[in-house]
């Protein structure tokens, strides 16, 4: 079947800075990280999730599949995006 539509989605060509990032916190433990750069509405902008457990920091990070990465503060955390991103930029 083809689309009835074609549309180019542009995305960001350089890797994102932490002021690129939003943050939305899902709950008390858990946050969604996107790319303040892509439009709220395209899920191309979905970078990852940072879960709080036990005082630890775990990133998963999208595209990057069974990989959890575990920092000492929120902030590491975040900067774990800026510093691995997996769009090939």
């Amino acid at each position: 079947m083809q689309p009835i539509t074609s549309t180019q989605i542009e995305l960001p060509s350089v890797a994102p800075t932490v002021v690129d990032l939003d943050v939305l916190a899902l709950s008390a433990t858990e946050w969604r990280i996107f790319d303040n750069r892509v439009s709220p509405d395209n899920a191309l902008g979905l970078l990852g999730f940072v879960e709080e457990k036990r005082n630890r920091f775990e990133v998963l990070q999208i595209g990057r599949p069974g990989e959890i990465t575990r920092y000492g503060t929120l902030s590491q955390a975040l900067d774990h995006f800026v510093r691995n991103p997996v769009a090939p930029f």
